[in-house]
This record gives structure tokens, sequence and C-alpha cells, in this order.
């Protein structure tokens, strides 16, 4: 979920440059994905997660983004994650993955990466 407000800016010599909340959360879920152990994310709301089973697919979906006087980023990530993995391995390893990718493709800092393990995926074998 993306808050409606304004989202992060940057501001050069030359001028100045808004990034969307929407734009940093496709960066996100781009890391996040990209994570070993995460099977995917999910929804932190019960309409979220009856839009996501509709077929009302978000690629943004468990993805909560607040950025506080135009530099403060704070990120809340709800995900699953594969079940045999460890968890708070997977977790620390998502925050820094996050972290990294979002400080490097906007060159602000980030507060923090929370990540909620909503549930685990069991594989069939």
């Amino acid at each position: 979920m993306l808050r409606r407000a304004r989202g992060a800016t940057a501001t050069g010599p030359t001028g100045k440059v808004e990034i969307s909340r929407g734009a940093i959360g496709t960066i996100v879920h781009e890391a996040v994905m990209q994570s070993y152990g995460v099977v995917g994310m999910v929804p932190r709301t019960l309409r979220g997660s009856l839009a996501y089973y509709l077929g009302q697919d978000d690629p943004r979906r468990g993805i909560e983004v607040t950025v506080r006087d135009d530099e403060r980023i704070e990120i809340t990530l709800y995900v699953v994650l594969e079940y045999g993995t460890r968890i708070s391995e997977v977790a620390h390893n998502v925050m820094a993955s996050v972290k990294f990718a979002v400080e490097h493709a906007l060159g602000m800092e980030v507060d923090a990466v929370n990540v909620h393990v909503q549930g685990l995926h069991f594989s069939e074998q």
C-alpha cells in the first residue's frame, strides 16, 4: 500500500527532482523479489488481499513507503518466505538489499526497513 502523498525530493545544484512513492515501491519490489528465500509479497489489509485473489495484481502490494521531511525514507514490507530457510537471516538480507537498492538508486538515506513475515510457503516435492 502506497500512501497518496508526495514522495521524496532531491535537490541539487541544477534543480529539484521529485520521486514518487510508486517509483520507490518499484525499486523496493525488485530488490525484495531477488532476495534468496522470498516467495512473494502479500497485502497488509483484507481489502488488498481480496483484490489479490480476484486477480487485480499490483506489483507493489505488501510495500509501504513513508517519506518524512522530503528526505527520510522508511519502508515496511509484508513478505512470504520459503519454509526451511532461516527466517531472521532472510529478513536481514532483505533489509540490507532494499536499503542498498534504494540508496544507490536515489542517493538518499533510508532510515529503516521493517520486514513482517506474513507466512511460509511449503514447496511440493
